[in-house]
Protein backbone atom coordinates (compact mmCIF):
# COMPACT_ATOMS: atom_id res chain seq x y z
CA UNK A 1 0.00 0.00 0.00
CA UNK A 2 1.26 3.47 -0.70
CA UNK A 3 1.23 5.96 2.04
CA UNK A 4 -1.34 8.19 0.34
CA UNK A 5 -3.40 5.42 0.92
CA UNK A 6 -2.80 4.96 4.51
CA UNK A 7 -2.56 8.47 5.05
CA UNK A 8 -6.62 8.69 4.00
CA UNK A 9 -7.49 5.81 6.01
CA UNK A 10 -5.98 7.34 9.54
CA UNK A 11 -7.49 10.13 9.05
CA UNK A 12 -10.65 8.32 8.05
CA UNK A 13 -9.89 6.93 11.85
CA UNK A 14 -9.76 10.16 13.35
CA UNK A 15 -12.86 11.58 11.93
CA UNK A 16 -14.68 8.76 13.57
CA UNK A 17 -12.92 8.78 16.42
CA UNK A 18 -13.51 12.62 17.06
CA UNK A 19 -16.97 12.11 15.61
CA UNK A 20 -17.91 9.55 18.64
CA UNK A 21 -16.06 11.74 21.14
CA UNK A 22 -18.31 14.90 20.24
CA UNK A 23 -20.97 12.96 20.50
CA UNK A 24 -20.49 11.56 23.55
CA UNK A 25 -19.56 15.26 24.71
CA UNK A 26 -22.78 16.59 23.70
CA UNK A 27 -24.54 13.59 25.09
CA UNK A 28 -23.00 14.63 28.86
CA UNK A 29 -23.76 18.10 28.44
CA UNK A 30 -27.48 17.45 27.66
CA UNK A 31 -27.99 14.95 30.02
CA UNK A 32 -29.02 16.35 33.12
CA UNK A 33 -31.68 18.31 30.96
CA UNK A 34 -32.88 14.50 29.88
CA UNK A 35 -32.88 12.93 32.92
CA UNK A 36 -35.19 16.08 33.93
CA UNK A 37 -37.76 16.63 31.36
CA UNK A 38 -37.89 13.33 29.64
CA UNK A 39 -37.25 10.41 32.19
CA UNK A 40 -39.63 12.02 34.62
CA UNK A 41 -42.76 11.59 32.53
CA UNK A 42 -45.13 9.44 31.21
CA UNK A 43 -44.07 7.16 27.65
CA UNK A 44 -45.21 9.01 24.86
CA UNK A 45 -44.84 9.16 21.29
CA UNK A 46 -42.49 11.88 21.84
CA UNK A 47 -40.91 10.19 24.38
CA UNK A 48 -40.23 7.20 22.16
CA UNK A 49 -39.34 9.27 19.55
CA UNK A 50 -36.53 11.23 21.63
CA UNK A 51 -35.04 7.78 22.37
CA UNK A 52 -35.34 6.18 19.02
CA UNK A 53 -33.53 9.21 17.89
CA UNK A 54 -30.81 9.76 20.71
CA UNK A 55 -29.49 6.17 21.67
CA UNK A 56 -29.14 4.07 17.86
CA UNK A 57 -26.13 6.44 17.21
CA UNK A 58 -23.72 5.40 19.63
CA UNK A 59 -23.91 1.71 18.34
CA UNK A 60 -23.80 3.35 14.58
CA UNK A 61 -20.26 5.18 15.52
CA UNK A 62 -19.30 2.20 17.36
CA UNK A 63 -19.98 0.28 14.50
CA UNK A 64 -18.25 2.50 11.64
CA UNK A 65 -15.69 2.99 14.32
CA UNK A 66 -15.11 -0.66 14.84
CA UNK A 67 -15.02 -1.29 10.68
CA UNK A 68 -12.76 1.89 10.12
CA UNK A 69 -10.33 0.60 13.22
CA UNK A 70 -9.87 -3.43 12.37
CA UNK A 71 -10.91 -3.08 8.59
CA UNK A 72 -10.63 -6.01 6.46
CA UNK A 73 -7.71 -7.55 7.79
CA UNK A 74 -9.62 -9.52 10.53
CA UNK A 75 -13.17 -9.03 9.12
CA UNK A 76 -14.37 -12.08 6.30
CA UNK A 77 -16.60 -10.18 4.02
CA UNK A 78 -19.64 -11.56 5.59
CA UNK A 79 -18.88 -9.51 8.75
CA UNK A 80 -17.76 -6.21 6.45
CA UNK A 81 -20.79 -6.89 4.58
CA UNK A 82 -22.91 -6.90 7.72
CA UNK A 83 -21.38 -3.56 9.43
CA UNK A 84 -21.75 -2.20 6.17
CA UNK A 85 -25.75 -2.51 5.90
CA UNK A 86 -26.57 -2.31 9.73
CA UNK A 87 -25.01 0.89 9.83
CA UNK A 88 -26.42 2.25 6.08
CA UNK A 89 -30.41 0.81 7.41
CA UNK A 90 -29.10 2.92 10.91
CA UNK A 91 -28.20 5.87 9.36
CA UNK A 92 -31.75 5.84 7.10
CA UNK A 93 -33.87 5.26 10.59
CA UNK A 94 -31.96 8.06 12.07
CA UNK A 95 -32.86 10.33 9.07
CA UNK A 96 -36.42 8.89 9.04
CA UNK A 97 -36.96 10.02 12.71
CA UNK A 98 -35.47 13.33 12.53
CA UNK A 99 -37.52 14.18 9.92
CA UNK A 100 -40.79 12.78 11.19
CA UNK A 101 -39.66 15.04 14.76
CA UNK A 102 -39.20 17.94 12.83
CA UNK A 103 -42.88 17.49 11.23
CA UNK A 104 -45.04 17.20 14.60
Amino acid sequence: MSSNILFKVQLGNYFHASSLVLFVYDYLLTFDHETAYVWNRKISIAAVLFYLNRYPPFIDLLLSLYYQAVGTSRNNHWQCKTINVVTGWMLLLGIFLSETILLL
